[in-house]
């Protein structure tokens, strides 16, 4: 089979992509969904509408850098789930951004067009798009960490924040930089190439 153009692996790699961006959208929307309701219940229960307590029993909440687990009768403070929520937004729309770019330029090698400077914008801004994917995730943890400092634990759940780096997507990011730089010097010279002929 071969890797490039219609009928390529490259096509079908287009069409996974195709898949995972409505995927992520679903995602946003459920995210979206769910923010309004978790910004309703606060609201509700700090203007007594509702019943603060939610039931939870030894719930497990996993932000970025950092885990919850509440093990009584209590709602979730805000300290955690604002976070969490603005995490989980970072990550949705990075990977958007992320997908959009990859279905631009798996269309461009569709269509046997790999050297175009296009495609070097297109890694430019994925790079770019995983290096804030990266910082969001020190500045939710961090963010989460300043929320327990100025206010405190809350009384039913216990946080820890941790930070870690995932020498992985450091690889990934300096690896697009390199490739974004192969891919602008090749078009670059096939725009020379193409004006001598």
């Amino acid at each position: 089979m071969k890797i490039l153009g219609r009928g390529s692996v490259a096509s079908i790699l287009k069409l996974i992509l195709d898949i995972v961006w409505w995927l992520l959208w679903i995602a946003a929307g459920l995210l979206l969904a769910w923010a309004l309701l978790y910004g309703a219940m606060i609201a509700g229960g700090a203007a007594g509408w509702l019943d603060s307590a939610w039931e939870a029993s030894h719930v497990k909440i996993l932000a970025r850098g950092a885990h919850t687990s509440i093990t009584t009768h209590d709602d979730l403070a805000w300290t955690i789930g604002a976070p969490a929520l603005l995490g989980a937004a970072f990550a949705i729309g990075g990977g958007l951004v992320v997908v959009d770019r990859l279905k631009r330029l798996f269309a461009n090698f569709c269509s046997d067009k790999p050297f175009l400077m296009e495609n070097a914008h297109h890694l430019r801004v994925i790079w770019i798009a995983l290096l804030a994917l990266e910082l969001s995730r020190y500045a939710v943890a961090g963010m989460i960490g300043l929320a327990m400092a100025l206010f405190g634990q809350p009384e039913t759940a216990h946080v820890s924040v941790s930070l870690s780096v995932r020498l992985e997507s450091w690889f990934a990011i300096f690896t697009l930089m390199v490739l974004a730089e192969v891919f602008r010097v090749g078009a670059r010279m096939r725009e020379e190439q193409d004006l001598t002929i």
